[in-house]
C-alpha cells in the first residue's frame, strides 16, 4: 500500500509542476487580456498551485508609492502577504477610502497586477 502511495505522491508532484509552469508561462503572457490572466492567477493560487516566496517581493509600483505592509495593509511580520488578498483590499476600497482620501494603489491597480503576473508567485512571507 505504502508504494503505491509513494508512486501517487510522486506522480502527484510531476503534474502540479508541470500545470505550475503552464500557468505561470500564461499569466506571464501579456498577449492576452490582462482580466483574463488575472482569473488565470486567482484560480491557481486558490488552488495552491502557484507558490510563495519565503521573503519580501518588490513590485516597482509600491516602491513608487512607499508601501508600508503594516500601515497599509495591516500585515505583521511573518505574516502571509497573499496578492489577492492586497488587490482584493486595493480594489474593494475603490478610488476613495473611507476618510475620503485618495486610494493612492487604486489608480495603479492594472500596473500592479501586472507586476504580480510577472512574478509568478501567489505571495510571500513578510519577513523583514
Amino acid at each position: 500500500m505504502s508504494a503505491g502511495l509513494s508512486t501517487v505522491i510522486t506522480n502527484f508532484a510531476v503534474v502540479r509542476k508541470e500545470v505550475c509552469t503552464a500557468v505561470q508561462d500564461y499569466i506571464k503572457d501579456t498577449t492576452f487580456p490582462l482580466v483574463d490572466r488575472w482569473a488565470i492567477f486567482k484560480q491557481a493560487s486558490k488552488s495552491a498551485i502557484l507558490p510563495y516566496h519565503d521573503y519580501v517581493q518588490s513590485l516597482d509600483t509600491f516602491d513608487d508609492l512607499d508601501v508600508s505592509w503594516y500601515d497599509d495593509f495591516y500585515k505583521d511580520r511573518y505574516a502571509l502577504v497573499e496578492w489577492i488578498d492586497v488587490i482584493e483590499s486595493i480594489e474593494d476600497t475603490g478610488a476613495t477610502k473611507y476618510d475620503g482620501e485618495p486610494n493612492r494603489y487604486f489608480e495603479h491597480i492594472e500596473q500592479v497586477k501586472e507586476e504580480i503576473l510577472e512574478m509568478g508567485y501567489a505571495g510571500f512571507t513578510y519577513d523583514w
